[in-house]
């Protein structure tokens, strides 16, 4: 008897590890957000004389919402990624960000947790595509956030709700994700899961990118963030102890990171 009422019990923790790990995408899940984003206002600070990387917080009891926005389509605008090869070492990114001269900078494709505090064994888990070179393969059930050369006209970047679709191909840079969160301004349904959050939105013509940090939500009350400020279109990137965002060479967070990763992005201009 005391067996079988374990294996129960392993049997339902197991259930809602999945569940929560891999977004149960059902009704039954969904449950009132804590948080009215009603009245969010932001108020944007350009961080140089180029007006092309700007910051914001939103802020209420326990809740801190670190939030960046990039002038894409600036012609001067260049793109680091990391990995360049396969099986590149991990960093930090705000190593990565100092080495390269970058005014911003982030972690984004999930990895293999395997010697996550020994610097090794993290592969990307997602498409990877640096300057139009395939460096890790697409896993079909997850996101990606994508950028295409304008001629002319530094980048436009869109949100693929899977990394098999064939447009992918055409990318100049694609980083991976875990799911997206907000579709054509619905929000995208999942089991109510609390955690630090490193999301993404963009605006209607593909040429800003809004960067977000978070402690403690769930994903769809970051959805319901990303419509409150007026975009339509959001994902997730690798969020926990992964999160790292880097403006003008140090972090927007308030407390500091100690992992490593292997996929990052930064822009310089």
């Amino acid at each position: 008897m005391i067996f079988q009422k374990k294996a129960r019990l392993y049997s339902f923790l197991a259930i809602a590890f999945s569940c929560a790990a891999f977004g149960c995408k059902s009704a039954n899940f969904v449950q009132e957000s804590e948080h009215d984003f009603s009245s969010v206002r932001l108020e944007w600070n350009s961080t140089s004389e180029k007006q092309n990387v700007f910051t914001a917080e939103y802020c209420e009891e326990r809740l801190l919402i670190h939030c960046v926005k990039i002038k894409l389509n600036a012609p001067e605008i260049k793109i680091k990624m990391l990995p360049q090869i396969a099986q590149e070492k991990s960093a930090f990114v705000k190593e990565f960000a100092r080495k390269n001269n970058l005014d911003v900078a982030f972690n984004t494709t999930p990895f293999s947790a395997k010697g996550i505090f020994k610097n090794r064994g993290q592969t990307p888990l997602g498409i990877c595509i640096n300057d139009g070179k395939e460096i890790s393969a697409p896993i079909s059930r997850y996101c990606a956030l994508a950028f295409f050369q304008s001629e002319g006209n530094g980048f436009r970047a869109k949100i693929f709700a899977s990394q098999a679709d064939a447009e992918l191909k055409g990318a100049s840079f694609a980083a991976g994700g875990y799911w997206q969160i907000l579709r054509d301004g619905e929000i995208i349904l999942f089991k109510k899961f609390h955690d630090t959050r490193a999301f993404c939105a963009l605006d209607a013509e593909g040429t800003t990118l809004f960067l977000f940090a978070v402690e403690g939500l769930s994903y769809m009350e970051c959805a319901e963030f990303i419509k409150a400020i007026g975009l339509e279109n959001a994902m997730q990137f690798d969020g926990g102890a992964s999160t790292q965002i880097i403006v003008g060479g140090n972090s927007i967070l308030t407390y500091k990171n100690k992992v490593k990763v292997p996929a990052m992005l930064g822009f310089s201009f």
